[in-house]
This record gives structure tokens, sequence and C-alpha cells, in this order.
């Protein structure tokens, strides 16, 4: 059954922007820049995995792969749709429990896939590649 209660969301999201990358298309309007981003949150209602990629989208800043983002995912290079296969990149990577003024901590590795390092370097790669065969 679908909840008609609203979710009180004020304060309870924190995002903080930790690199951020420039990719050039080969049209001039197909630049597009991509972020790392951590997102904090409070909020114990669950559903936040659909939250969190709304308040983006509604702040102007598409999550790579959510159903809306569908232009923004069409103007990526070919080695990042490759990689990316329509996974959504977002994740929950560290997680708080607190029960009884005790926090508990759980947390996994991050997925390389959605921080701007690895695709950074990739797409370095690439160029490289193509400057290399371009000697030959």
């Amino acid at each position: 059954t679908l909840s008609t209660t609203a979710i009180d969301l004020d304060n309870a999201i924190f995002i903080n922007s930790l690199d951020v990358l420039s990719i050039s298309g080969a049209e001039q309007q197909d630049e597009q820049c991509i972020s790392t981003l951590t997102v904090s949150s409070c909020h114990d209602e669950g559903r936040m995995a659909n939250v969190i990629p709304y308040i983006l989208r509604k702040f102007g800043y598409p999550v790579v792969c959510d159903r809306f983002a569908k232009r923004e995912y069409s103007r990526l290079p070919r080695k990042m749709k490759n990689v990316l296969k329509q996974k959504i990149c977002i994740g929950l990577y560290s997680l708080d429990i607190e029960f009884e003024r005790v926090t508990q901590t759980v947390a996994t590795e991050i997925h390389k896939r959605t921080q701007c390092n690895f695709w950074r370097h990739s797409l370095e790669q690439v160029e490289q590649s193509k400057s290399c065969s371009l000697e030959v």
C-alpha cells in the first residue's frame, strides 16, 4: 500500500562534494561534469535510495543512470557507457546503527565506478591509446 503521509526531510540530508571531473564530448554542447559526493542522512524512514536522486535532480544534478537522466547518460563517452551498462551510480557504503546510545558502523568498499578518480584514469588511458594509434 502507498503511504499518504508526507515525509519531512528538513535537515535530513547533508551533501558534500569530494571531486569533480569535466568530460568533453565530441560536440561543444556535450561537455558535462560528474562529481563524487558523500550524502549523509539522519532520516530513518527508509526510501532514501529514491529520495536522494530526486533531491539531486531537483537541484539540477542528475544521478548517472537514474531513470530520469537518460539524456545525460546518452552524452557520456562510449567508454563510460560500456562500463556502466545502465547501472545506477549510487550506493550505500557505510551505515551507522545507533541503539541505546551505542553506535555500530557497518561499512563496505566503495565501488570504483562511483568515483571521479576512476573515470579520470580510465578516460586518460583512452586518450593515450588514441594518440598512440595516431602516431603509428
